[in-house]
C-alpha cells in the first residue's frame, strides 16, 4: 500500500513539474489569467456560492488589479487572496 502512495505522490511532482516547464516554454507565465477567463472563474465561484453575480463588480475588481491595463493579470499583479493568511505576522 505504501508503494503505491509513494508512487502516486512521485507522479503527481513529476506531472506539476512538466506542467510548469510546458508553461515556461510557451514563453508565458503559467499564472497568467486574461480578463474573460478571470470573469468566467468569478462568475463561477459566485453561482456556487449561491451569490448574485455582479458583473460590473468583478470588472472593477479585475481593473484595480491589472496594473498596466492589458487586459491579462501576471503572477505579480494577482491578489494573493490564497496567501493571504498564510504565515503573515500582524
Amino acid at each position: 500500500m505504501k508503494k503505491w502512495v509513494v508512487l502516486a505522490v512521485a507522479m503527481t511532482m513529476v506531472a506539476g513539474a512538466q506542467a510548469k516547464e510546458k508553461g515556461k516554454a510557451k514563453g508565458g507565465s503559467t499564472a497568467s489569467v486574461t480578463k474573460a477567463a478571470f470573469m468566467e472563474t468569478q462568475k463561477k465561484k459566485m453561482e456556487a456560492a449561491g451569490v448574485a453575480f455582479d458583473q460590473a463588480k468583478v470588472e472593477a475588481a479585475f481593473a484595480t488589479q491589472d496594473k498596466n491595463g492589458d487586459g491579462v493579470l501576471t503572477a505579480d499583479e494577482q491578489t494573493p487572496a490564497k496567501g493571504k493568511h498564510k504565515g503573515k505576522k500582524k
